[in-house]
C-alpha cells in the first residue's frame, strides 16, 4: 500500500504520523506527572529511576551487538531524545 502512495501522499502520512506521535507522547508525560502528585498526596513513595545508571549497568554485562544490535544502529538509537 505504501508503494502505491504519491510522494506528496507519503509525505503527508509522515508528518501526520510524526505529529500525532508527539501529541500522544505529551499526552502521556502530562498524565504521568499528575499520577505522581496524586500518588504522593496518598503518602504513596515515588522512586524516580536515574536512567544512566541503568544502561551502565546494563552495558557493563552486555554489548550492544549481545543485543541483537549493530554499534552502529545502536548509537542511533541511544542518540534519540
Amino acid at each position: 500500500m505504501w508503494s502505491k502512495l504519491s510522494d506528496a501522499d507519503k509525505k503527508i502520512f509522515v508528518e501526520v504520523t510524526q505529529e500525532a506521535a508527539a501529541r500522544g507522547t505529551a499526552k502521556v508525560v502530562k498524565r504521568e506527572s499528575e499520577l505522581v502528585d496524586e500518588f504522593k498526596k496518598k503518602g504513596i513513595n515515588i522512586v524516580n529511576v536515574n536512567r544512566q545508571s541503568f544502561v551502565d549497568a546494563v552495558l557493563k554485562n552486555f554489548t550492544p551487538e549481545s543485543l541483537g544490535y549493530d554499534r552502529k544502529d545502536y548509537d542511533r538509537i541511544v542518540a534519540l531524545k
